[in-house]
């Protein structure tokens, strides 16, 4: 019997015009390019250096992992007090 591994991509990006560094974890990393990214500092499209990085297990692991909960967008908090 295989098991299968779960597997994502870090996405690891350098804005080239504020010097930003942020990372974007995704199981679809063909659908992410420098064209497609906005810099959430300054809002730049396009002048990135991107890294590439496989990692083993599930995104949910390192979003949120450990981390504090710091804020909900209205949006989000509307969307969960509707459910049931």
């Amino acid at each position: 019997m295989i098991n299968a591994v779960a597997m994502y991509t870090q996405l690891k990006y350098k804005c080239m015009n504020c010097d930003t560094k942020f990372i974007v974890c995704t199981e679809t990393p063909e659908l992410w390019s420098s064209n497609s990214t906005t810099c959430p500092d300054c809002s730049n499209v396009g002048d990135f250096i991107i890294w590439s990085e496989s990692k083993y297990g599930e995104i949910t692991q390192d979003v949120p992992g450990a981390g504090d909960l710091i804020s909900i967008s209205p949006q989000v908090q509307n969307s969960y007090g509707q459910e049931k």
